[in-house]
């Protein structure tokens, strides 16, 4: 048994001259709009239009079905690459999300003074809707509660509303005309 990779369809094909697997190599980066025209223009030199020789080369040798080929490899690899980019987006979320809950854990913000709190109220008001907004860019909806680890994010939504709307009442109520 012999550990022989398979060819990709773009690769040059077997007695596929040197030349013209150049010159497909051309037509290929064209992209999707890509245009035997263009290819022909590029690789001659020329305004003309392709030959009848380049027309029947660029049939025997499948250029529009590989190059199709080629287009769809680098679409899934550009969605991988999103993927896992997308990922650590997510990761780093759920890393800055965890550290705030820490945070607010260790605080103890329930026992704090009333001025303590609205000292660290627009600080951490301005840092949950800033994690929030991040939030709401990378994911559809907000995770609801009943979904099973729902990208791991800890359930301190209700909890920081909650703190935040209390202290902003306060702060609203509290306010001295003078």
């Amino acid at each position: 048994m012999t550990d022989t990779q398979v060819p990709n369809p773009w690769d040059r094909m077997q007695d596929e001259p040197f030349d013209w697997h150049a010159r497909f190599q051309i037509y290929r980066e064209q992209g999707p709009s890509r245009s035997l025209s263009r290819a022909y223009r590029e690789w001659t030199d020329s305004s003309g239009y392709p030959s009848k020789t380049a027309k029947a080369k660029a049939k025997e040798w499948r250029w529009e079905e590989r190059a199709l080929a080629f287009d769809q490899a680098q679409r899934e690899d550009d969605t991988a690459r999103a993927a896992v980019a997308r990922q650590r987006r997510l990761d780093h979320m759920n890393k800055i999300i965890t550290v705030f809950g820490s945070v607010v854990d260790r605080a103890d913000l329930e026992n704090l003074t009333v001025e303590e709190a609205r000292a660290l109220l627009p600080t951490l008001r301005s840092l949950y809707h800033r994690l929030l907004e991040q939030e709401r860019l990378e994911l559809p909806t907000r995770p609801k509660t009943e979904e099973p680890d729902a990208i791991n994010f800890p359930d301190r939504y209700e909890q920081a509303e909650k703190l935040l709307d209390t202290y902003a009442t306060e702060e609203e109520n509290n306010d001295d005309p003078c």
